[in-house]
């Protein structure tokens, strides 16, 4: 009876701080996704902060190219492969079954917010952007961004820690590949982050919640 007691509390006091996890950061991506689409339409912004940030990054020696082009694919559809074999791997099959529809349904849900956003592409708005493709659609949030981020959310706290600053190496790196590639401009790559990290903690905090439901007490 005590054992099974102490079982119990422990699964509350895991429940708890897995719920303060996400809400802390279902709370931040919501603020950070909401400054950086207003700073979208701010002109000043985008003339002193963003477009010299962008240049740099865009401007980087053309030696990269080929890395950043492997490195952009972990945010984009196929990456979602990646994801779903690290946390099959690391954790176990829910959570990259978890992984593989958070990601999914982020990807899907980016495209309507690009929309709704209606942000140009760097080569819609700037001259003499570097781009090798013909990129469709609106910039603002970016999709890779939006996916890397949300896979990230899903597994960060399940893996052991020694792996987790290499899941925040990879969202970081396919932010700048995006910038790079001529693909979106920095706050399209933030707004992404943060919309990503917020379809993440929704996730989690409902998987959360079903795992850790106590079951009905029966009479």
């Amino acid at each position: 009876m005590i054992k099974n007691n102490l079982k119990e509390y422990g699964k509350c006091i895991s429940l708890q701080e897995s719920l303060r996890r996400y809400i802390f950061l279902l709370i931040t991506s919501t603020i950070v996704l909401v400054l950086s689409g207003l700073l979208v339409f701010n002109e000043e912004f985008f003339v002193n902060i963003e477009r010299p940030i962008f240049e740099f990054f865009n401007d980087m020696p053309q030696i990269l190219h080929g890395i950043m082009i492997v490195i952009t694919q972990f945010g984009g559809l196929v990456g979602v492969i990646f994801w779903m074999a690290a946390g099959w791997y690391l954790v176990n099959k829910r959570a990259a079954i978890s992984v593989f529809w958070t990601g999914l349904l982020t990807w899907i849900l980016a495209l309507f917010a690009k929309d709704w956003f209606d942000r140009g592409r760097p080569f819609s708005l700037l001259n003499n952007v570097n781009i090798t493709e013909n990129f469709s659609g609106n910039g603002f949030p970016s999709g890779h961004s939006s996916l890397s981020a949300a896979c990230a959310t899903v597994l960060y706290y399940q893996v052991p820690k020694k792996y987790r600053k290499y899941i925040l190496l990879i969202i970081l790196l396919v932010g700048i590949s995006r910038i790079y590639l001529g693909a979106h401009f920095p706050l399209d790559v933030v707004g992404g982050w943060a919309f990503g990290a917020f379809m993440g903690s929704i996730a989690m905090l409902l998987l959360s919640i079903s795992r850790n439901k106590s079951p009905t007490t029966r009479s």
